[in-house]
């Protein structure tokens, strides 16, 4: 299940890496025939992969839904904590996936260093 996001490589432990002959051989053909260079990032902070990996699943437009995006905008004009602001604008089931598209896309922020959840404190970016 890998991507641009980078997490379903992510999820491959190092030591399944080295031991996969095949994997190897895959990045000298890709280096080799089409000049890619193919690598394993590593070194990531685990909860904030874990935030970017939980976001990644809403970062497609179709997340975003009408009328919630331009109601969580002018919720979240003034930071304040996630779920409030959720269950502000409307029923959390239906908002959060909005509200989530909205923090992939840059247009909220929040410190993904720590782990997401209905205290952290989000803010129009």
């Amino acid at each position: 299940m890998g991507g641009r996001d980078g997490c379903g490589e992510a999820r491959i432990s190092a030591r399944s890496w080295h031991v996969a002959p095949q994997a190897s051989r895959i990045s000298v053909a890709c280096r080799t025939l089409v000049r890619v260079r193919v690598s394993r990032a590593d070194g990531h902070e685990p909860v904030r992969l874990g935030n970017v990996c939980w976001l990644a699943g809403y970062r497609m437009s179709r997340c975003c839904k009408q009328p919630w995006d331009a109601l969580l905008l002018a919720q979240f004009a003034e930071p304040g904590p996630l779920i409030a602001g959720a269950k502000a604008v409307g029923d959390p089931i239906a908002v959060l996936p909005t509200l989530y598209h909205l923090v992939w896309t840059g247009r909220f922020h929040t410190d993904l260093s720590v782990r997401l959840d209905a205290l952290s404190g989000v803010s129009c970016g």
